[in-house]
């Protein structure tokens, strides 16, 4: 079975520790997320065909977040959400005047953003009865936390779940690992050596299927889904 569509959503953020948490827990209710923490990077990946909602914020490097949203204005339905510490009554006219359909003052409890990106969106595919995702012989159930290949079942730890569910929820995308890094419960205490050390024992308990993880040099990682296995293959 292939890989049920997700919602990707553009978090514009350059706030380290914000920008974390809410990319987190999106990933955890099943969206795809890209983060973006200055304003040409985030108009640039909100532009990109199929992206389902902006987060924004305004004060941002390089482009301020108002202008990033008169740009996207102007060439993307994507419904946008303001999060921002500027809390002025001109601000709030501001950002509806210029197409926002949404507004966050700082600091938000995520799961109220979480609850408005819903209310736009709806509840991501992937949810508490969500089908197992299925790439050839890998098989993950990202509601029981499961993942089997050819049949077996394969012990992973809670950082090595996690690193892979982020990876075959975007098959053939590039992640960065400081992207792939804010998937994990303390990505702020993981390094990049340690992201690879990590992807390096993943792709070893998943055997052959492990070089279904590609490295992308200098970047980061990608899932390349594998072939079928055919009976001979077995």
């Amino acid at each position: 079975m292939a890989a049920p569509p997700t919602p990707s959503i553009v978090v514009i953020e350059d706030d380290a520790a914000i920008a974390g948490a809410v990319v987190r827990a999106l990933v955890r209710a099943g969206f795809s997320v890209t983060l973006a923490t200055d304003g040409p990077r985030g108009l640039a990946l909100a532009r990109a065909p199929g992206t389902a909602l902006v987060v924004l914020d305004l004060m941002l490097p390089e482009l301020s977040g108002l202008d990033v949203l008169q740009r996207l204005r102007a060439c993307t339905p994507a419904p946008i959400i303001v999060v921002t510490a500027q809390t002025e009554l001109e601000t709030r006219i501001a950002v509806f005047a210029e197409g926002a359909v949404d507004y966050l003052p700082k600091p938000f409890f995520v799961e109220e953003l979480l609850a408005r990106i819903h209310a736009r969106l709806g509840p991501a595919p992937v949810g508490t009865n969500s089908a197992p995702l299925g790439f050839g012989p890998l098989t993950i159930d990202l509601d029981a936390r499961e993942v089997r290949v050819d049949g077996d079942t394969v012990s992973l730890t809670p950082t090595e779940f996690l690193l892979l569910a982020a990876l075959v929820r975007r098959p053939g995308r590039a992640f960065a690992r400081s992207e792939l890094a804010l998937a994990l419960a303390d990505p702020e205490e993981t390094s990049p050596r340690q992201l690879d050390v990590h992807i390096m024992r993943l792709r070893k308990k998943l055997g052959s299927v492990g070089a279904a993880i590609r490295t992308v040099w200098g970047h980061g990682y990608r899932f390349d889904p594998p072939a079928p296995r055919t009976e001979s293959g077995r």
